[in-house]
């Protein structure tokens, strides 16, 4: 069985292959630290790749990077209402990026697998979580 790949600590070449650098991050909410820890827990409940905090993308940062879903680079998460909001995603590698609500400041099992269903997988198959579906909600809604 696969084990979560939480990355909690930037380093000089972030695992997630986006650049670092930044001597000093802006402080994350207790909002966007709520989302983050969620995603955490999420990692290692579904045998997820996050790295939480992600290292800066100019001025603003994303609380969370996702490996293999929402596109082949991955997602970067920001959360509604939050400076992270306003973060700018790098344009190569091209990453899907998703503004979050403050309805991910806690881990729902079933909420984050739908979520994960909707940006869909693009991970290796041999790391394809037995969970994943593959259904799209968004285009049944």
């Amino acid at each position: 069985m696969l084990h979560a790949i939480i990355h909690q600590m930037p380093c000089a070449q972030d695992e997630v292959g986006l650049p670092s650098g930044q001597p000093k991050r802006p402080p994350v909410t207790i909002l966007e630290e709520k989302v983050a820890s969620a995603w955490r827990i999420a990692a290692a409940e579904l045998t997820l790749r996050v790295s939480s905090p992600p290292p800066m993308l100019g001025d603003h940062q994303f609380v969370v990077v996702l490996r293999d879903f929402g596109s082949p680079a991955g997602t970067l998460i920001a959360v509604l209402g939050e400076p992270s909001e306003h973060a700018t995603p790098p344009e190569d590698p091209h990453f899907f990026a998703s503004i979050l609500s403050d309805s991910y400041a806690g881990y729902k099992r079933r909420l984050f697998i739908d979520t994960l269903d909707d940006w869909g997988y693009f991970g290796p198959s041999r790391r394809r979580p037995a969970w994943y579906s593959g259904t799209n909600w968004t285009s049944q809604a």
